[in-house]
């Protein structure tokens, strides 16, 4: 699935620096950018928007990203679900998901995330 340009990404993360930093690479490329905060029950985050990505920190307190990751790739199976690690990670892409971006949240590794999901203008997030 290739989102439209006008597909929300949805960030789950407990710092809202991650949100603005999405924001702020995703937005001026015409992608809708919606931030949440830590949420353990993805029927939480539904609500919120049928979103086409999602980018979410599987470090999360709780049940924890890891475990919010599988939960929304049960309740949306055609989502593009990035995880969001810690650029100190050792770990490899958790099962499940369809990318991983590094966190801090960097511009090159968040175009490799979504390289091919999100075109602008028949372009790819790497134009933007």
């Amino acid at each position: 699935m290739i989102a439209g340009p006008s597909a929300t990404i949805l960030v789950v993360a407990a710092d809202p620096r991650i949100g603005a930093a999405a924001a702020g690479f995703l937005e001026p490329a015409g992608h809708p950018v919606r931030s949440i905060g830590p949420a353990d029950d993805p029927a939480a985050i539904l609500p919120a928007g049928a979103a086409a990505v999602l980018l979410v920190d599987w470090s999360l307190t709780g049940a924890g990203g890891l475990h919010l990751g599988t939960g929304l790739r049960r309740a949306m199976p055609s989502a593009w679900i990035v995880a969001l690690v810690p650029v100190d990670s050792r770990q490899a892409e958790p099962a499940g998901w369809d990318a991983v971006a590094t966190l801090p949240l960097a511009r090159d590794s968040l175009v490799r995330a979504l390289e091919g999901r999100l075109p602008r203008n028949g372009t790819s997030p790497a134009a933007m």
